[in-house]
């Protein structure tokens, strides 16, 4: 779904909502199946080890995630800067074209 963004046009607002719908619909269920795992990985600690370490598995899993995103959003920036993107101005061909790669092609690869 990611990658079917590259080969819409930049016309055709109504497949970009649609794409961006099914999108979140695929990737909605990941958040509450990956807590739940975390739960599951709590409870096979206390079963192993008899011991309850169900805070250090979230803050070590939500540590992980925060982390994750920082260091995307640094790559993310790094990428924008470098094809010449400036904020709140008509932006070149060049980082048109970045923007619609790191929509499209670049999750799709992820």
């Amino acid at each position: 779904l990611s990658a079917a963004f590259f080969f819409v046009d930049a016309t055709q607002i109504g497949a970009m909502y649609a794409l961006q719908i099914a999108l979140g619909l695929v990737l909605g269920p990941k958040s509450p199946l990956a807590f739940s795992m975390y739960a599951d990985t709590a409870d096979y600690n206390e079963w192993r080890n008899g011991r309850r370490a169900t805070a250090m598995t979230f803050a070590a899993a939500t540590f992980s995630q925060k982390l994750g995103t920082a260091l995307a959003l640094g790559v993310i920036g790094a990428v924008f800067t470098a094809l010449g993107y400036v904020p709140n101005a008509a932006q070149s061909s060049g980082s048109q074209a970045g923007i619609v790669w790191l929509m499209s092609v670049i999750p799709a690869l992820f």
